[in-house]
């Protein structure tokens, strides 16, 4: 049976298992450090407290948080009215 390789491993293995700050996890979604707090309340982004204050995100769970659209999907508002005024 192959060894599996788990996020749980590394975290024993170095103690922290690659956290990242909010500052740079926003730069990674190139969002705000305020939308990365935002997607931590809402539970979209597991977050991890470091200490009294300190709040960390794992870089693996940020880079997860990416999606890819389909190819035909086009956000520019609501669908154009052919038959116009």
């Amino acid at each position: 049976m192959p060894d599996e390789h788990t996020r749980a491993d590394d975290e024993h293995d170095d103690g922290h298992a690659h956290l990242i700050t909010l500052a740079e996890a926003a730069r990674r979604l190139s969002l705000s450090v305020r939308t990365v707090r935002r997607m931590i309340g809402y539970g979209y982004l597991p977050g991890y407290r470091v200490g009294p204050r300190a709040l960390r995100v794992h870089a693996d769970d940020v880079d997860a948080a990416v999606k890819r659209l389909p190819p035909d999907w086009v956000d520019d508002g609501p669908p154009d009215d052919d038959d116009g005024p």
